[in-house]
């Protein structure tokens, strides 16, 4: 019975070291996989920090700009809950264009009074501002009001984009930007950003043939302003060539940063499954090992059991042999 618990315990500690080992190796192998991923993930992160860095280019630049609206950017940073609606930073900082070309053609038609201007939602807020910022501060800013109720729905293109392609036409300004709906909503409000088309050099070439219903637009190098004589009807054109201050040409490249951010969650949820799995191999080894423990101090006194009757074992012969003798 000794010997058959003997060699049970032999045998099972053999399939538990097995065991142990091959549980050790795909530990071994998911920590260099969840390594592998922390590395991408700072690499990640990186990228994240340096598209995100232009955020703070464009503050420099504010900052260089209108140094009373860099101020009270940051005023309004440390005091935004005192407010009952939203408060905007400077919508230089809150308007980025998809594709930094288009940028001239967002800067010829925001003037830089309100590039530099915070907006509010609520009329309290906006009071409140003015108390804080030019009363108690001195601060020599502009403070704009967009209706939360309008919508960008509201503001719709007289004339569908694919209609005027014939001109050169490629986008309305509303379509090369991204902000906050309160910010679309008063530039269209104010500067017919969802009315004014955007061409190329074929414009240059056509531009008195543009429908009435368009008063404003460009083509690549040029601002067309439309009006009509009150008395007989002819059609005044004003040409402006456009150049570009670069304040809204450092943008987010918003695509590239939200695909990112995708990559990083993928990441992270591959970080957390590798963890989860490490842990749940460390508690079986864990288990394994204290059992294989177990087994050891077993088979230590079986041993000792069999060594005491070896022992026994040899002293009866002896004493048999006396007893011949």
């Amino acid at each position: 019975d000794i010997q058959r618990k003997l060699q049970q315990h032999i045998h099972e500690m053999k399939e538990i070291s097995k065991q142990l080992g091959i549980m050790e190796a795909k530990k071994s192998e998911l920590q260099i996989l969840k390594r592998d991923n922390m590395h991408e993930r700072r690499g990640l992160e990186n990228k994240v920090a340096q598209i995100e860095n232009v955020k703070q280019q464009r503050l420099q630049y504010l900052r260089n700009l209108d140094n009373d609206a860099y101020k009270a950017t940051l005023w309004l940073r440390e005091n935004s809950q005192h407010f009952k609606g939203q408060v905007f930073e400077p919508m230089m900082l809150e308007i980025n264009v998809i594709n930094s070309s288009n940028a001239v053609y967002i800067e010829n038609t925001i003037p830089v009074r309100d590039r530099v201007a915070l907006t509010c939602t609520n009329k309290d807020d906006m009071n409140f501002l003015i108390q804080s910022l030019r009363d108690n501060l001195n601060l020599g800013i502009n403070i704009v009001y967009s209706d939360p109720d309008e919508t960008i729905h509201m503001y719709q293109p007289r004339i569908p984009i694919e209609r005027l392609k014939q001109y050169g036409f490629y986008a309305y300004l509303s379509s090369l930007i991204t902000a906050p709906t309160p910010i679309i909503t008063y530039l269209c409000k104010n500067y017919r950003i969802h009315n004014t088309p955007v061409g190329n050099d074929q414009t240059n070439k056509c531009f008195e043939d543009i429908p009435r219903e368009i008063s404003c637009f460009f083509s690549d190098r040029f601002r067309f302003s439309c009006s009509y004589s009150r008395y007989t009807g002819e059609k005044i054109t004003r040409q402006n060539e456009i150049k570009s201050s670069g304040c809204l040409a450092i943008s987010v490249d918003l695509a590239k940063l939200e695909n990112i951010q995708g990559q990083l969650n993928d990441n992270q949820r591959a970080y957390e499954r590798y963890d989860v799995q490490i842990q749940e191999l460390q508690n079986r080894i864990t288990e394994l090992s204290e059992r294989k423990e177990r087994l050891s101090e077993s088979l230590k006194n079986i041993k000792n059991i069999c060594q005491n009757i070896q022992t026994i074992d040899s002293r009866i012969r002896v004493v048999h042999n006396n007893i011949e003798q």
